[in-house]
């Protein structure tokens, strides 16, 4: 169930960068990183403490990003009058542009997205998680836990 939910939030991502990029005319790489952030988080909050789902995480938060690129290419086709069928029939010149459409910047954006995915789901921490998580890791671990109401008092 977390992968499909991230599957979800990262086909919508695409289609957000896909109609960003359509709308100004250039592909915000900074998307990708959102679009990793935000596989990460849904998948951490379907499922929560399974480090088993970072790697399937990072896959889709890529996935999503090639959506994303590819998307924004077909939006941008369609914006200069090439008709659908022309696309559909002949998809060639896109997956040749592609590449080059996405670049080297676009492509470490793609890495950068898998990253912050993987170590969401990986348990590295952060503002994401929660307090309680966080005590209740600890107190499995043996850690003496204070919180608010135990500081002062013997």
């Amino acid at each position: 169930m977390a992968i499909l939910a991230g599957v979800g939030v990262a086909v919508a991502g695409a289609a957000v960068w896909g109609v960003v990029a359509y709308l100004v005319r250039y592909q915000f790489s900074l998307l990708a990183v959102m679009i990793g952030l935000a596989v990460g988080m849904v998948m951490a909050w379907v499922r929560p403490g399974d480090r088993s789902l970072a790697v399937p995480g990072a896959i889709v938060a890529v996935a999503g990003c090639a959506l994303g690129s590819l998307a924004a290419e077909v939006l941008i086709a369609l914006g200069h009058s090439i008709p659908v069928t022309v696309l559909l029939g002949d998809v060639g010149p896109i997956v040749r542009a592609y590449p080059s459409t996405v670049g080297w910047l676009g492509f470490l954006f793609w890495a950068l997205a898998a990253c912050v995915g993987f170590r969401v789901l990986a348990g590295a921490g952060g503002w994401w998680r929660s307090r309680e998580a966080s005590v209740q890791e600890m107190e499995m671990a043996g850690t003496d836990v204070a919180g608010p109401a135990d500081l002062g008092t013997s």
